[in-house]
């Protein structure tokens, strides 16, 4: 008997994309019954934006999606006191310290993100197409609809010689209006993003392809740098992503583990990131499913180190496929979570 999952959607967050469509994936290929309650007016009730909630039976499940853990503490504990499970994407066993004891059991992993659709899903539906939308289809961008699973996937291929190394990434502004803490974060991640660009340009000329997206900040600070719009415009970054062999990932908004990194593990790519900060589910293990780094020489070694050893490149590959369709894949991902909430082996 199919399970009916009622889904509160409190928003349209662009964070929750994958787990709503996880959900619509699972009643289209007949496991469960699915019933969207939109709950915009019912924001206010939740920690943040960018959450998921969906009851089965009689349990309340979470998805939080945020990028790290700058919430409101009260409004997290007040709503932790009214659902079963809570899966978070920014999952920290030492930061989940600051909830109290009877909470933080509820707590569980959650995993990559990125921004993925399928038919019919309700993130998608809109009441017109503005001018600017229909401007940017004129320019070749595709809708955020052609995003579905497949336009992210590609198979491992080896390639003995003449490996691509791929970091396409942005600049992050600093403002007065936030905190210092925070600023200076910002200001380490854009300067990691642009050594290590410099870097693998100097050294593979041939072979990296990579930049910074045009914006005023980087006009000031690396204009030799920056990307054609081009090769920026998402559908053809993806393009280029899969044509690629080993794709560079770094540390994102609160040290949170960067979308681009969930895409490279769809696309079954080798992976050099800067060190996670926070725990994902499955077995995604350093040094099998990725290299981890945490100073722009050790990327770049990382780096040489696969473009000398194209059969670790292969393997790595190998790995994150078949990570991708155990944990990552939106129908498993969101599955894996319901099962774990009802204790049932994955």
């Amino acid at each position: 008997m199919k399970e009916h999952v009622d889904l509160n959607m409190i928003s349209r967050s662009p964070h929750t994309s994958a787990i709503i469509t996880g959900l619509v994936l699972l009643e289209k290929e007949g496991l469960i019954d699915l019933s969207v309650n939109l709950c915009y007016d019912r924001l206010s009730s939740y920690p943040h934006p960018h959450m998921v909630e969906i009851k089965i039976s009689d349990k309340m499940i979470a998805f939080d999606l945020l990028d790290g853990y700058n919430w409101d503490l009260n409004r997290v504990e007040a709503y932790l006191n009214n659902v079963d499970f809570y899966f978070k994407r920014s999952f920290s066993k030492e930061k989940n310290l600051m909830i109290s004891e009877k909470n933080r059991c509820k707590l569980n992993p959650l995993g990559f993100n990125y921004h993925v659709t399928c038919p019919g899903n309700p993130i998608d539906i809109s009441d017109h197409c503005s001018l600017k939308d229909y401007l940017k289809r004129l320019l070749g961008v595709k809708p955020s609809t052609y995003f579905v699973p497949s336009v992210f996937e590609a198979s491992p291929k080896y390639k003995k010689d003449n490996l691509k190394i791929l970091f396409f990434t942005r600049l992050w502004e600093i403002n007065e209006s936030q905190t210092a803490e925070f600023n200076g974060e910002i200001e380490y991640i854009n300067n990691m993003r642009i050594q290590i660009i410099r870097e693998l340009r100097k050294l593979y000329p041939h072979n990296f392809i990579g930049g910074i997206q045009l914006s005023d900040l980087a006009k000031q600070c690396c204009n030799d740098l920056i990307m054609s719009r081009r090769y920026t415009i998402r559908n053809n970054y993806l393009k280029l992503m899969k044509l690629s062999d080993i794709c560079i990932g770094s540390m994102g908004l609160h040290e949170s583990i960067g979308w681009k990194t969930g895409e490279y593990v769809a696309a079954s790519r080798a992976i050099v990131n800067e060190k996670f900060h926070y725990d994902v589910v499955g077995p995604f293990e350093e040094g099998r499913n990725y290299l981890s780094f945490g100073t722009v020489k050790e990327c770049v070694g990382h780096v040489t180190y696969l473009m000398e050893h194209p059969e670790v490149v292969y393997a790595m590959q190998q790995e994150n496929e078949k990570y991708y369709n155990e944990y990552l894949k939106p129908d498993k991902l969101v599955l894996n979570a319901i099962n774990k909430a009802f204790g049932r082996s994955e």
